[in-house]
């Protein structure tokens, strides 16, 4: 599949999976602290980042117009703060022309994904003494309400759908409803995970083609 999109739909679906496996590991033993997860986060995220940019910035100035240093600097700028994806929701991201001068472009998604490690924890511990059905029934609940706001944006406001956190959400929430039911041993039996997957291809190459 041409254009590497899909890609990013699975990472988002592994990374709410692991993170929601782990998450309910330590939830449940009573080892979970919302500092050492974000310390955890901060390790494995900024040292590749900071290299990242610290590789980039120079060749920035070196190769760009000054228009598009600018644009980098702002990109940068929002990158600090993990909004990296509302930027160029609004400045035109993979829509605009000059794509090849946004050397941060791809750090949307990481903004996304640390945009929803921000509540989803926290989400966790407040219903850490419901049931597991029930916690499924939640996060099924947000990731289905996630889905139709990406339904609804993607012919208004496709920019927004592309890059927005609550458009986005449910790729997460779909790793993270796997997660639960892997833990409620609610997995489907061997013979049915190939076909699954088929489906699966079969259904997101008819909605790219559509």
């Amino acid at each position: 599949m041409s254009g590497g999109f899909v890609g990013v739909d699975v990472f988002f679906v592994i990374s709410g999976y692991l993170i929601t496996s782990i998450l309910i590991e330590e939830i449940e033993n009573d080892h979970f602290s919302i500092i050492d997860f974000y310390e955890r986060r901060a390790r494995r995220i900024l040292p590749p980042l900071f290299a990242v940019t610290l590789v980039t910035t120079p060749a920035v100035f070196l190769l760009l117009s000054p228009e598009a240093i600018v644009d980098y600097g702002k990109s940068l700028l929002s990158l600090s703060v993990f909004a990296s994806n509302v930027y160029f929701a609004l400045t035109g991201g993979y829509f605009a022309n000059n794509v090849a001068a946004k050397p941060l472009l791809h750090t949307w998604s990481l903004s996304v994904e640390e945009q929803f490690y921000l509540f989803f924890p926290l989400l966790m511990l407040v219903w850490k003494s419901q049931s597991k059905n029930a916690q499924l029934s939640i996060i099924s609940l947000l990731s289905l309400i996630s889905f139709l706001i990406s339904v609804v944006l993607v012919t208004m406001y496709p920019r927004i759908a592309f890059f927005g956190i609550p458009s986005r959400a449910w790729e997460l929430g779909i790793g993270a409803v796997i997660a639960t039911l892997m833990v409620q041993n609610k997995i489907p039996p061997p013979f049915l995970k190939a076909p699954l997957a088929f489906i699966g291809l079969v259904s997101r190459h008819a909605c790219k083609v559509a």
